[in-house]
């Protein structure tokens, strides 16, 4: 039977009918605890954010897109979710990927269609192990919600992978959610800078704590950004910071220049008061790479400002030179390095005693991702990550050694630039067991996984537009082709 294009999908219609099912079983849920005073804030700004996930979901298309790019720009909350435990919780990101990725299964199986996605083997390697020993961990009697809070956050990368490589079609989309990130750290580092700078104003608004500063022991007063929830928020800053340079490489001026410029500069002080010495290294090798490779002059200059200003600082020089400490140039006085320190040495440690399966769950976080996977779940999935890794950041840069435009190039080097700094975050940081960051984290891989094919499927979409433009005057064949949007764009 010939299906009319306007009549939409059976799988459409079942879901408007569960819909206004869900809809009046939460509307006698919410008045039975209104009747009790059981109701809070929290509760109605999750079940509103349900309702419009929901509709969203029901009206197909494109809707699913601008899903996705909603989910990206919750990440500006931080921290803030729903929580099932005492230690497991899920952010709006999260909920919307695990959703998109259901009815994208869903959607291929009631339309019979074909939506084979070719996920890292590697990354389904990890993930699979990963749950299987949650699985053993909690039969044998670990406490199931510091096992979930552990695992959710890792295996939230297979979903996060589907997700992209379905809906990231060409340069156009890309670019877009790049804009997303870019508005995202710009409202972050702004919050930041406000707290930082003016506490007596931002004391009064919701969402900040009463503390606006951290005080190390060699004198440098750090950011919290108690609104995001971390004072590593400026990772993700780093982030936007990046993108920002690449937006003004571009040759010409427009709006998303000037937020692009606006952010790279409050994003560079953002950075600076987080006090992060990973930050600052990550972004000064980001920078390098994305500047000097570019071949842009404009793009030298504004890289140089910053790293003057902070040259000529010495709060950043008496930092930044406890860095060798960790390298045994010199004894080891600072707490934090001394930590980390500690904590390397117990996750080797670790690994040795347990290599097969890890020594489990409910310990205190390896400051370094490697080691927190092979210590906890074994040396198997450890290495596989690690490979993982790396087989990432060689797709990246072969897309900015061998793209076939400048263009495409131009994205390849500012993943390559994002690839230095994941990896330097990594060696000395846990971002996939805190889930903002490994939400974000894997989000930003799989794009950079797929960047190859995101750059080749927008040229395969804009030859098929071309040639059906030539060879056919119907031009309701041409709206309704995949290729009309990436060729308008």
């Amino acid at each position: 039977m010939i299906r009319s294009v306007s009549q939409p999908p059976d799988y459409l219609i079942s879901i408007k009918v569960i819909l206004c099912v869900i809809a009046v079983l939460v509307t006698l849920l919410l008045g039975a605890m209104a009747g009790n005073d059981r109701i809070e804030t929290q509760t109605v700004i999750v079940v509103f954010a349900g309702f419009v996930t929901l509709f969203l979901l029901s009206k197909g298309g494109d809707s699913h897109w601008k899903l996705l790019l909603i989910g990206v720009a919750s990440l500006a909350f931080g921290h803030r979710g729903v929580y099932i435990g005492s230690y497991t919780y899920f952010i709006p990101l999260q909920v919307v990927v695990w959703v998109l990725w259901i009815v994208l299964l869903a959607n291929g199986v009631a339309n019979s269609s074909k939506f084979f996605v070719r996920v890292p083997s590697l990354l389904i390697f990890v993930v699979g192990w990963c749950l299987l020993r949650a699985i053993i961990a909690v039969i044998v009697g670990s406490n199931w919600d510091i096992v979930l809070s552990w695992t959710s956050p890792l295996i939230f990368g297979v979903p996060v992978f589907w997700v992209v490589n379905q809906l990231i079609i060409g340069k156009a989309k890309l670019e877009s959610i790049l804009r997303v990130i870019l508005i995202v750290s710009g409202i972050m580092a702004l919050l930041g800078c406000m707290q930082y700078f003016y506490p007596g104003f931002t004391r009064h608004l919701p969402g900040f704590s009463e503390s606006p500063y951290l005080f190390t022991q060699d004198g440098f007063v750090r950011a919290t950004f108690s609104f995001w929830g971390y004072p590593a928020a400026a990772t993700v800053i780093a982030w936007g910071v990046l993108i920002a340079l690449h937006e003004l490489g571009s040759a010409k001026f427009d709006r998303w220049q000037l937020m692009a410029l606006l952010t790279f500069f409050i994003g560079i002080v953002a950075v600076y008061i987080s006090g992060q010495r990973s930050s600052w290294i990550s972004l000064s090798v980001g920078l390098v790479v994305l500047s000097v490779f570019s071949q842009r002059r404009r793009t030298m200059v504004f890289m140089f400002i910053p790293i003057v200003g902070a040259v000529f600082s010495l709060d950043f020089w008496r930092r930044i030179s406890t860095v060798a400490q960790i390298f045994g140039m010199l004894p080891c006085s600072d707490s934090s390095l001394a930590e980390h320190l500690s904590r390397w040495q117990w996750g080797v440690n670790s690994l040795l005693a347990n290599p097969i399966w890890g020594i489990g769950y409910g310990h205190l976080l390896v400051h370094n991702a490697f080691l927190e996977i092979g210590s906890t779940i074994g040396v198997f999935p450890g290495i596989a990550f690690l490979l993982l890794v790396f087989q990432l950041i060689w797709r990246v840069g072969k897309v900015w050694r061998k793209g076939i435009d400048p263009d495409t190039r131009r994205y390849g080097l500012l993943f390559t630039s994002f690839s230095m700094a994941w990896i330097e975050q990594m060696l000395i940081g846990a971002p996939f067991n805190t889930v903002p960051f490994a939400a974000g984290h894997w989000v930003m891989m799989a794009l950079g996984w797929y960047l190859p094919d995101i750059l080749s499927r927008h040229e395969s979409h804009q030859k098929r537009g071309e040639s059906i433009l030539r060879r056919s005057p119907d031009w309701t064949e041409l709206a309704s082709s995949d290729a009309y949007s990436t060729l308008k764009s």
